[in-house]
């Protein structure tokens, strides 16, 4: 726990802010000076599991797409060998 001026207090809040850390900053302001509180929340988890859901759902999708095209493809590279002979 840091007690701090409010000056000080506002420079730590701010530098938390401009870093886009995972952190919630709230003033515990039981006695003199006053106290930053700092918590960490899940804001990066959250942005990395929903990048995740996306990933995998964007796999199955090209996944999808190229079994679909693969038995196009093995038709006409069969057709192409039966020209060749």
């Amino acid at each position: 726990m840091l007690k701090a001026a409010e000056r000080v207090r506002g420079h730590v809040e701010g530098e938390i802010r401009a870093a886009g850390a995972d952190l919630a900053v709230e003033i515990d302001r039981r006695g003199r000076p006053y106290s930053p509180i700092c918590r960490k929340n899940r804001a990066s988890y959250e942005r990395r599991a929903t990048q995740r859901r996306q990933d995998l759902a964007d796999i199955a999708a090209l996944r999808e797409r190229r079994e679909r095209a693969a038995p196009q493809n093995l038709i006409t590279t069969t057709i192409s060998h039966a020209l060749a002979w």
